[in-house]
């Protein structure tokens, strides 16, 4: 059986939020989408004052794999702001 986040087919700005329970460090964030459709994203980090904070920006998702200077958030926000036909789907977000 195979799983994946996706969003309605009609979502006009979709994006999914992973909340990790409380404040990690965060050193590396891998997502891999099922089928290449994103074509723009921006990921965010809520930061400890509530706010989230743009990471990263990016054009295709696919295979996305990024190390970063470790940083501490409570959730990680992944906005889909262009894509090709049909919707994106997330198979895997690691978060290391």
């Amino acid at each position: 059986h195979k799983s994946a986040w996706t969003h309605k087919w009609n979502d006009k700005e979709p994006w999914i939020e992973i909340d990790l329970g409380s404040e990690k460090e965060i050193s590396q964030i891998q997502i891999t989408e099922y089928k290449s459709q994103c074509r723009k994203f921006v990921l965010s980090a809520k930061t400890e004052h509530g706010d989230y904070e743009v990471i990263h920006e990016g054009t295709y998702l696919e295979e996305f794999s990024k190390k970063f200077k470790p940083f501490k958030a409570s959730s990680l926000k992944l906005e889909i702001l262009k894509r090709e036909h049909g919707t994106v789907q997330v198979k895997a977000f690691n978060i290391y």
